[in-house]
Parts: C-alpha cells; sequence; structure tokens
C-alpha cells in the first residue's frame, strides 16, 4: 500500500479533511487529507519542498492525481 493509500485507509485523510473543511470559502476540490498525504509521498520521495509534488505526480501509475502545486 502506498503511502496515501494508508493515509486513505486508516481514515487519517478523513480525519484531517474534517478538521479543516470548515476552513475553506466553498467545497474544496480536493480532500484538505489527501493534500497532507500528497505533501508526505513527496516528502517520502526525497521532496525539499513544496514544489517537489511533482515527484509524485510524475508517478501517476502509482498514485491517484494529485493536487497542483497552487493548490498545495
Amino acid at each position: 500500500m502506498v503511502g496515501a493509500e494508508a493515509a486513505e485507509a486508516t481514515g487519517l485523510v478523513g480525519g484531517v479533511s474534517t478538521a479543516l473543511v470548515d476552513t475553506y470559502r466553498g467545497p474544496p476540490v480536493h480532500a484538505p487529507g489527501r493534500v497532507v498525504a500528497d505533501l508526505a509521498d513527496s516528502i517520502a520521495n526525497e521532496a525539499e519542498a513544496m514544489a517537489g509534488i511533482q515527484l509524485v505526480r510524475e508517478r501517476e501509475e502509482l498514485f491517484d492525481p494529485v493536487t497542483s502545486d497552487p493548490t498545495v
């Protein structure tokens, strides 16, 4: 199981999303918890900055669609 999948399966994505969804002006395009999980995956793949999420985005065969840099 890949990091973001594990985060979904354990309820981490849902928990973080529930905690943060009230901070959005409208419905989020990407679940806040999923953004956090994608960032964690990028760090695990040696990213040194938030823009490093591109490392995860380039491996779409392993990960679901990943949020854009501006969303992060």
